[in-house]
């Protein structure tokens, strides 16, 4: 038995990975057992804060951010903003807080 399994959610597009949450979501229980892990590295902030924004909008309580030495601080403060834009807590989408 697994409590968490951190799904590689890597893609750059934004509509393959809500393709990705939405097939994790449909399965009921998963949600708290899965975490989408968002890819950072390899995407715009406005792209990352849109999958974290339908990571959370499909009931997902926890999200990884990979990887996290590509959120330079002008990445995180970018990331941080478009985040607060959607009225997230900035408390909740800083570093260690994207539960």
């Amino acid at each position: 038995l697994i409590d968490r399994a951190f799904a590689m959610c890597y893609a750059p597009p934004l509509r393959t990975v809500v393709g990705q949450l939405l097939s994790y979501a449909a399965s009921p229980g998963v949600a708290r057992r899965v975490v989408p892990g968002i890819a950072v590295y390899n995407t715009p902030p406005a792209t990352a804060a849109a999958k974290i924004k339908a990571a959370k909008a499909l009931g997902f309580t926890e999200l990884a951010l990979y990887s996290y030495d590509s959120l330079k601080p002008g990445y995180w403060s970018s990331l941080r903003s478009d985040l607060d834009a959607a009225g997230r807590s900035p408390r909740d989408a800083g570093p260690g807080g994207t539960r």
